[in-house]
């Protein structure tokens, strides 16, 4: 964040239903937003991985050209649309560095810190260079040595069972699974 307003968000926004990322033109009490949306009616409590890109763009000459910079969004290693001109889109857009620190499931808006974010966030990674699409859809893959893979997202292991209740092992908060004559369920 800045003082008044953080720089780049990637949000899920209820009222458009669906995923975005969000860019603040200038830090200030006003803030004018740069905002682009994913598909509406996105499927919910599953995982997504969401990407932003914010290009500081360079001309010929080796020049900061702050009127070509441009902001791209993807949700699972696809382009949601093409690049975005940020001056083109607001502009009052003017390159600014957000001096506060990484602040992640929530936001800053006109110096206030809310609009947290209900859900799990797994993974952060925030790279020091804009990505091209190639390389956001490889990081949005689950690979492992060339290989795909999945991910534990839970465990329950019946060695740790206590009566009829086994615990689950993992780091996300899953209940324990119960057992009972008829079969198991979970809490």
């Amino acid at each position: 964040p800045g003082t008044q307003a953080q720089a780049a968000a990637l949000l899920y926004s209820s009222s458009s239903k669906s995923y975005a990322f969000a860019y603040t033109a200038t830090d200030s009490a006003a803030p004018e937003f740069i905002r682009i949306n994913a598909a509406a009616n996105p499927p919910l409590r599953v995982w997504t991985h969401l990407t932003g890109v914010y290009t500081a763009a360079v001309g010929a000459n080796g020049q900061r050209t702050p009127a070509d910079d441009t902001l791209q969004f993807f949700v699972n290693g696809r382009a949601q649309g093409g690049p975005v001109n940020l001056r083109a889109t607001a502009p009052s857009y003017v390159p600014w560095e957000a001096g506060g620190g990484l602040q992640v499931g929530r936001s800053i808006v006109r110096g206030s810190i809310g609009q947290y974010f209900r859900g799990r966030i797994d993974e952060v990674a925030v790279w020091q260079s804009a990505l091209s699409a190639e390389e956001v859809a490889k990081e949005a893959r689950a690979y492992e040595n060339l290989s795909p893979t999945v991910e534990l997202t839970a465990d329950w292991n019946a060695e740790s069972a206590s009566g009829t209740s086994i615990g689950e092992s993992t780091s996300y908060p899953i209940g324990s699974m119960t057992l009972s004559s008829s079969g198991a369920s979970l809490d």
